[in-house]
Formats: C-alpha cells, structure tokens, sequence
C-alpha cells in the first residue's frame, strides 16, 4: 500500500494573502493562460471521483494522468521571479497564478549532493517515504502535529489530513485535507501531486483553521551526485502575512526542511 502525504509545514510560510505585484506582465498572463485554454475538463478517466474536485479546479486542471503530468510539466515552464538565492536553494514567485489571483505561488528548487548522506546513499523510494509516509514524517518533522490517511483510492491515490503545530503566538493550529496523486517517470523521477478537497466533504471544524491548498507539487529527480527538489506551493492560510516575513522566513524554512531530512536518513541507515 502506498500511504502518500506530505504535510504543509513547509509551505505554510510560503503561501498568503497576496495581490499581483504586475499584472500588465502580458507574458506572464499569456503563459498562464495557455494552460487554462489547453484544458478541456473530462470526467472519464478520472484519477479522482468527481466528489473530491473542487469547483474552483474545473476546466483548469484535468484530473486524468496525462492530465496532471501536463499541468506539472507545463507548471514548470512558466516565468517565475526570483526572491532567493544561495549556493543550493533557489526561491522564486509566479505573480500571476492559475486558480486564485490572490494567493501567493511559490516555487522552490533545492540541489542536495549525495555526499551529504553520510553512511548510505538512499534510494530515491527512500527519500520518498521519508517524507510521504506519516509513521516515518512524524519523527522527523516536530512541526508536524498529526497526519491521518483518511482514504485509500488506490495505491496511487489517497485523501490525507495534516495538521501543523501551533506555529507561533499568532499562527494557531492549521489543517488541510487533500487528494493526493503521486507517480515515478523511469526509476529517477518522483512526482506528487496535491490539492485541498470540498470543504463540504469534510466539513471544518472551529478549530483547528481549514486552509485551502490550490496547488501542491513536489518533485525529486535523482542524477549521479546530486537529489534534485523542486516544490510549487499555493496555499491559503486564512490570514494576511506580511509579505517581508514571506520572503525572510520562507528560505530558514526549507533549509531547516531539508536538514531535518537528510539528518533523519543518515540516523535511519546507520
């Protein structure tokens, strides 16, 4: 069985109330919607049951395989701009997004060499789980404060709940319930898709806050020395962040991500 789930604590600074800084940039708007007019919504081969697509998604992502792995592939290759960047992370915006206009989408890319994991190179399937599968995700990730499988579509396939800690005095516990999809291209590539389902589904609750997830990408690619990650994170938090503690808190963030990761496998194969 494959229990996917990748919890938000490493999006969550990443994503905020956020209106477009250039919305004259035609190139921009162009590329975007060349996406949305590529899309022609069809509910047979569905990867999801038409119950968990959100009304907001149809007509701009098309829940087939060939489906996703185009809105992935065409995600890639639009125009970002960049806020950040060292030796090997990389920190950059779309300004003009997808689905929602007015919620930050953020992209991250990050080079980690395999000499880093000190006892073994682990497999890419390895990196996977240490992520994806909430038994092993709960031990590293002390942000996290619950990860429950709610259904198993198939082995591909799954709905997930995440809940952070409380983040800070005035970020209070956050949830998200997504359909998740994730799938391998050869034996280096590992792609997995995300985003929130009908509220009405699962109905929110007081507390913890719902936060709606537009969009959720996470990719590992492997080649002879180096894992390869690239992220793509739209996410309604409900609440307004200033932009500057975005753009201040996002990079400690992700490099504390992936420290935490790495220090795990190394314990983890000793």
């Amino acid at each position: 069985m494959s229990v996917q789930n990748q919890t938000f604590i490493d999006k969550i600074f990443s994503c905020c109330m956020h209106q477009p800084q250039n919305e004259e940039d035609n190139e921009i708007k162009s590329n975007v919607q060349s996406i949305k007019n590529s899309i022609n919504f069809d509910y047979s081969n569905l990867i999801f049951p038409k119950k968990y697509i959100r009304q907001d998604e149809i007509n701009k992502i098309t829940f087939t395989d060939e489906g996703i792995k185009n809105f992935i592939n065409d995600l890639i290759s639009l125009n970002y701009v960049e806020k950040f960047k060292n030796e090997d992370l990389k920190i950059s915006e779309l300004e003009y997004s997808i689905i929602n206009q007015n919620i930050f989408n953020l992209r991250c890319e990050a080079i980690k060499p395999k000499s880093l994991f000190k006892n073994k190179v682990p497999s890419l399937k390895e990196i996977r789980d240490a992520i994806y599968i909430p038994e092993q995700r709960l031990e590293w990730d002390k942000n996290t404060k619950s990860i429950d499988l709610l259904e198993q579509i198939d082995d591909k396939t799954v709905i997930v709940q995440s809940i952070t800690q409380k983040l800070l005095a005035f970020i209070s516990e956050r949830e998200l319930i997504e359909k998740r999809y994730e799938y391998y291209i050869g034996d280096n590539q590992y792609y997995n898709f995300a985003s929130s389902v009908p509220d009405e589904l699962y109905p929110p609750q007081s507390e913890p806050v719902r936060c709606t997830s537009y969009i959720s990408v996470f990719i590992i690619k492997e080649d002879e020395n180096n894992f390869i990650f690239d992220s793509f994170n739209q996410i309604d938090i409900k609440m307004n962040v200033p932009q500057n503690l975005i753009t201040i808190s996002f990079p400690i963030k992700m490099k504390e991500f992936f420290n935490k990761l790495i220090e795990y496998i190394n314990k983890k194969n000793e």
